[in-house]
């Protein structure tokens, strides 16, 4: 007998989401599988629906119990050999259960599956697409589930929003911790409880499910802010875990102020300065070591106040676009290693938005001779002098204007000039500052990665070349 798996799908309104899910479910899964359908509450008409349908369990609760209770009822009353937790706001595809089936049964040692997927944090959500309406979704979907293997990889967490269990992981470990409200944080405390087990968790890189994101806790006006921080802080707590080893390191700074050159010495030194970044160029022939994915975010949130990196939108118009745009920037900056950080320069106009989801800021902030940085940004992007000169004041005084708001962040101010004079004496002086626990091989690649600027000028030749 072929085993079966008890798909849970926790509701809390959005009617609109929840049907799209579900007729995708019917439409798309082959393998043998059970509903179960938890609502926590919901007045939009939603527990209407969800009884029409046929052949389905459903829990019905007069409150919101939030996502860990909600998920451990749907777990009591399942009968499946894996259990497959899937958020409401999901559309799923042709293989793409089938999929991630054939991952965790590959290894006895795999625990949990997640699919990769266009909105969550983590290597799952990095997919790029063309998701205007749900027939594009759903000819992305299609052509990207073919399965392969090879397409598979080893994760650190899977992200609750698609996530298959086998029952024995919950038969060793137990059900969602129910301290964690509202849907966040509880996925990475199941992942680590699962982890410390022995339990291996994998991403099916052959399968995608399309994620609207957050749709629950949006619409209904839940703060999630208020939400990420208290969990974060439980989670914390629960595990012990030290400011003095999680750290995020922000590189501040004009464009064309060396902030690539310290971005790659922190790279040198061990910080993760992220997966998706931008290549070598003839402005920078040894790397921008600047992350794509915060380059659009920061392109996104400006243009939204109505301006761009060369024309710097006012402040208070940036910080209006804060609960437009900060599940994105949760997404953007959870899951990441205990060290980690980025360098974008419109981050320095931005960085007010992010500062509330950051574990242990220390930011870096560069400066350069202001001739020097107006004259690159002529060559580089044909701006006036003068322009240049204008841009470069407004990026400092926005730098300042945060710090004198956040006195107490740790903050080091470098000087292109003096760093590229005295290598050694600088990266010793970033050790210190980030506390960081580095080898002598990688203390002398970062000195060696910091070159004068007639050699940088040569490089960049020799590209253009």
């Amino acid at each position: 007998m072929e085993e079966l798996t008890s798909i849970i799908i926790l509701t809390y309104n959005q009617l609109k989401y929840t049907k799209l899910c579900i007729e995708s479910i019917k439409t798309w899964t082959r393998s043998p599988y059970e509903l179960i359908l938890v609502d926590n509450g919901s007045t939009d008409g939603t527990v209407e629906y969800l009884k029409s349908i046929d052949n389905a369990k459903l829990i019905t609760n007069q409150t919101n119990l939030g996502f860990g209770k909600g998920i451990n009822q749907g777990i009591r009353a399942a009968d499946g050999d894996y259990i497959l937790l899937l958020n409401n706001d999901t559309i799923v595809a042709n293989n793409w259960l089938e999929n991630q089936l054939r991952c965790i049964k590959s290894q006895p040692e795999i625990g949990i599956v997640g699919p990769r997927t266009n909105y969550a944090g983590g290597v799952q959500g990095e997919v790029k697409g063309d998701f205007r309406n749900l027939d594009k979704i759903m000819d992305f979907s299609n052509k990207f589930n073919q399965p392969d293997p090879g397409k598979w990889f080893q994760v650190k967490e899977i992200v609750g929003f698609c996530m298959l269990i086998k029952r024995e992981v919950i038969e060793r470990i137990g059900l969602f911790d129910e301290c964690f409200t509202h849907g966040m944080w509880e996925d990475n405390d199941f992942c680590r409880r699962a982890r410390n087990k022995g339990f291996k968790l994998y991403c099916a890189g052959d399968t995608f499910v399309y994620h609207f994101g957050s749709q629950t806790i949006l619409g209904n006006n839940l703060d999630m802010r208020q939400i990420f921080l208290m969990n974060k802080e439980k989670y914390e707590k629960k595990w012990n875990i030290s400011n003095a080893i999680s750290k995020t390191v922000v590189v501040l700074g004009m464009h064309r102020s060396g902030t690539s050159m310290i971005a790659g010495v922190l790279s040198k030194l061990g910080v993760n300065m992220g997966k998706n970044l931008l290549g070598k160029g003839l402005t920078n022939p040894l790397g921008h070591f600047e992350d794509q994915d915060f380059i659009n975010l920061n392109v996104e949130i400006l243009e939204a106040a109505g301006g761009s990196w060369d024309s710097p939108p006012a402040r208070e118009t940036i910080l209006k676009q804060k609960d437009k745009f900060q599940n994105k920037i949760i997404n953007l900056v959870n899951n990441k290693p205990e060290i980690w950080g980025w360098k974008e320069p419109r981050t320095s106009l931005t960085i007010e938005l992010y500062l509330p989801y950051l574990i242990n800021p220390y930011f870096i902030v560069c400066y350069r001779n202001s001739q020097t940085v107006a004259e690159s940004l002529k060559k580089r992007n044909q701006i006036r002098i003068e322009r240049g000169l204008e841009l470069k004041e407004i990026y400092e005084k926005r730098i300042k204007v945060f710090f004198d708001k956040f006195p107490d962040l740790p903050r080091l101010p470098l000087n292109y000039e003096e760093v590229t004079t005295d290598p050694e004496k600088w990266v010793n002086i970033i050790i210190d500052f980030l506390k960081l626990d580095v080898s002598e091989e990688e203390r002398q690649k970062a000195v060696s990665f910091i070159l004068p600027n007639e050699e940088v000028h040569r490089l960049a030749k020799e590209f253009e070349n």
